[in-house]
């Protein structure tokens, strides 16, 4: 629980602190830089995962090694899809309106079609492994079917966006 309160704050809370911070600390532009790309600048530096010297301190340390591991790579896991969006996001605040809805569309589809290669790599490995019995494990199935079907309306979606663009 703590590791995942950890990876949280790491996650969501430092880039929404890193992005404020940015914006106090920095009164106005600069040498023609905005306090907008600043400050998005700071949000988008800040949800870079934690560094592996961590782990190297917790070991020469042995302050919970394992639980410092798991958190690292869990991290790194959970912030990459993150860093992805938030870019993009970032790139959709400086876009011009004629070209808005085609980064999100972009967006849509890249996210929508690695979440389904993923899906469905996790629903292969709930079908050999026969965890799909238990009932924990049921609701998740529907989750992921329903998260599926979700992932593939989207790529649809976008794909008929940007055909008809």
């Amino acid at each position: 629980l703590v590791s995942s309160l950890l990876i949280f704050a790491k996650s969501i809370f430092i880039p929404m602190v890193g992005y404020v911070f940015v914006r106090l600390i920095i009164p106005g532009g600069t040498m023609n830089v905005s306090i907008d790309s600043l400050s998005s600048f700071g949000f988008l530096y800040c949800t870079f995962p934690t560094a592996p010297t961590v782990f190297i301190y917790a070991s020469q340390y042995t302050i919970t090694v394992s639980t410092i591991a798991s958190s690292i790579v869990f991290g790194t896991i959970f912030s990459a899809p993150l860093m992805y969006v938030s870019a993009r996001m970032v790139v959709v605040q400086f876009a011009a309106k004629h070209t808005y809805e085609q980064v999100i569309m972009a967006t849509k589809l890249n996210a929508g079609s690695i979440s389904m290669v993923c899906l469905f790599w996790v629903f292969i490995l709930f079908l050999f492994s026969k965890r799909y019995r238990s009932y924990p494990h049921i609701v998740l199935m529907h989750f992921m079917i329903a998260q599926f079907i979700e992932c593939l309306g989207g790529v649809t979606l976008a794909k008929h966006s940007m055909n008809c663009a």
